[in-house]
């Protein structure tokens, strides 16, 4: 999974700073790419600008490299910054997880349920809940940082939908399908489509709303489910 970063690039001083280039250099670049728009940029006395920086390790490791920036700037250019990143495994990302919470052995196992509240670790860990301890909160609407997922009717006629809320862990290689059925039959559940929409929560997480179309006249039962695996 790709992630992302800000490099904020401020101007201090009387004139316009104008960045005519842009590199990332070192034995990982190939590991960071940049996204700063149309070059040459300008930047005003007082003002800045973003410089958005990706990161995406193939393996499992630390990763360095330098962003140099090259400007205007009399006694400052080339201007580098040196970035780092780290990847990790899921398996360890997940592990960690299960630590802090005090599950070893066969309790942290991703099906376990070692609280016997009908809630996996695998769920708990993929929605912010708390893994250790019995836990069966729901998303709040609209709003909230842990609970399980929350579906729930929007519109009316033509322009009715079937909404899903639900967190998702960034950087997690979790996989995350919201699916609905008409009927809880055996194998009738199959993957929503609509519109998505995605709220950043910060570094961890962030909030998929999901809006399929649903006329309830023609479709008046509708179930949903989030299904999460690992890779």
């Amino acid at each position: 999974m790709v992630m992302s970063r800000s490099l904020i690039v401020r101007n201090t001083g009387s004139g316009p700073l104008v960045v005519s280039g842009l590199a990332v250099t070192g034995a990982d670049a190939g590991s960071f790419t940049y996204n700063a728009g149309t070059l040459p940029l300008s930047v005003l006395p007082g003002a800045s600008s973003v410089v958005n920086i990706q990161f995406q390790g193939a393996t499992a490791g630390s990763y360095s490299a330098t962003v140099q920036l090259l400007s205007n700037d009399a006694d400052e250019s080339p201007f580098d910054i040196a970035i780092s990143a780290s990847a990790v495994t899921v398996a360890s990302l997940y592990n960690s997880w299960t630590s802090s919470a005090g599950l070893v052995g066969l309790p942290a196992g991703h099906d376990a349920m070692p609280f016997n509240d009908g809630v996996a670790n695998l769920l708990k860990y993929a929605f912010n809940l708390n893994g250790g301890n019995s836990d069966l909160r729901t998303l709040t609407t609209g709003g909230g940082l842990a609970g399980l997922p929350v579906f729930s009717g929007a519109g009316s006629g033509a322009q009715a939908v079937f909404r899903v809320e639900f967190l998702r862990r960034k950087g997690s290689g979790i996989t995350y399908t919201p699916k609905i059925s008409s009927s809880l039959g055996v194998g009738s559940f199959v993957p929503m489509t609509g519109t998505t929409t995605v709220t950043d929560l910060g570094p961890q997480w962030e909030r998929v709303r999901l809006d399929q179309p649903r006329n309830p006249a023609t479709q008046p039962r509708g179930f949903g489910i989030v299904e999460v695996t690992l890779p």
